[in-house]
């Protein structure tokens, strides 16, 4: 849901055209323009979203509720938020001025999905949560606001096993303040990216992050994490929001990992990078840099694929050897020249 459905869907609901995920239809030709990835990734991640504030179990729990009091009727999206909420209500999940029906409406109801902005105050250990509707183009807010579970870790914590929310951004509020921040510890915001949301920081914590993640600690940070905050840096690059400088600290420590979630975060903004610095003077300086960042993958996976290779390892390795041949690695491309001429000498013992 994360790697594919989320990412697809924050660029269509970025847009100004996009549209709600509830919309009423009454012809064949609007319900055929329905099958997007709005209704699809958007969906998708929102009820990624919703097991996770709910907490998998009552979700599970309420889905078999919702099926069994329905089973043979018509419904709407009311029914299942009843069940659901029921179910919450009996495990205590939700507090109880959250209601699950006005928080859902608010996410299928509306169109696009919120920017969460942490900004700190070093001095009092405070940080302002502020939220704002997220437009990839940079055009400025318009006003629309959702119920929005905030979940997030420190450097001293570390606890990125939990995606339940530790607190909630109304509706009908701009921002919140929480307390409690280490002055020398970073933050990070959308645990395993459970929430349908980006996050923007002030530049001392992105830095923070950027410092930690160069580091042999960065494995301490989830990896689906590692990836959002590629992601997310790199989009907000691109919105105006920030300076492509703070993308380019927070990815550097790329060349440490090996993790596939990671990567396939980044490759996605290498093939934009790629494509905006050709024919520049930086461009020699780009691919040098990937191509070392690429090394450290290379070496780990190798070139030859095993039958006990776990899937993501298959996935990564295809990635990591297209990338370094075609990014100008001479060890790669020395490598496929030579299996390429051992396939042409005898195909059956070098298949």
């Amino acid at each position: 849901v994360v790697r594919i459905s989320q990412g697809r869907s924050f660029i269509a609901d970025s847009s100004k055209t996009t549209r709600p995920l509830n919309q009423d239809v009454s012809t064949y030709e609007e319900i055929n323009a329905l099958y997007d990835s709005i209704t699809y990734g958007k969906a998708a991640s929102v009820i990624h979203m919703m097991s996770n504030f709910l907490t998998p179990q009552v979700f599970h729990d309420g889905l078999i509720r919702y099926l069994k009091n329905n089973a043979y009727k018509a419904v709407t999206p009311d029914d299942l938020w009843r069940a659901l909420q029921e179910v919450s209500d009996e495990y205590e999940i939700l507090p109880p001025e959250i209601c699950l029906k006005k928080v859902m409406d608010t996410w299928v109801e509306q169109p696009g999905f919120p920017l969460i902005t942490v900004t700190r105050d070093y001095s009092t250990g405070t940080a302002d949560i502020s939220q704002e509707r997220y437009f990839q183009s940079g055009a400025s807010d318009d006003g629309t606001r959702w119920w929005v579970p905030i979940s997030y870790t420190t450097q001293s914590d570390l606890d990125f096993s939990s995606t339940s929310p530790r607190e909630w951004i109304p509706q009908g509020e701009d921002n919140i303040v929480l307390s409690g921040f280490e002055s020398t510890d970073w933050t990070i915001f959308n645990i395993q990216q459970s929430g349908f949301y980006r996050v923007n920081y002030d530049e001392t914590n992105w830095k923070l992050i950027a410092n930690y993640l160069d580091s042999d600690d960065y494995v301490n940070i989830h990896p689906v994490n590692r990836a959002q905050l590629m992601d997310d840096s790199y989009n907000l690059a691109i919105a105006n929001r920030i300076n492509y400088s703070t993308f380019l600290d927070i990815s550097t420590y790329i060349r440490r990992d090996v993790d596939y979630i990671p990567w396939y975060s980044l490759l996605g903004a290498v093939d934009d990078l790629y494509a905006k610095l050709a024919n520049t003077r930086s461009f020699s300086l780009f691919k040098r840099f990937f191509v070392e960042s690429f090394e450290k993958s290379v070496v780990t996976l190798g070139y030859d694929q095993h039958n006990d290779d776990e899937h993501l390892t298959k996935l990564h390795r295809s990635n990591m050897l297209r990338y370094a041949c075609s990014q100008g690695s001479k060890e790669c491309r020395s490598n496929a020249t030579a299996r390429l001429v051992a396939y042409l000498d005898d195909p059956i013992a070098n298949p």
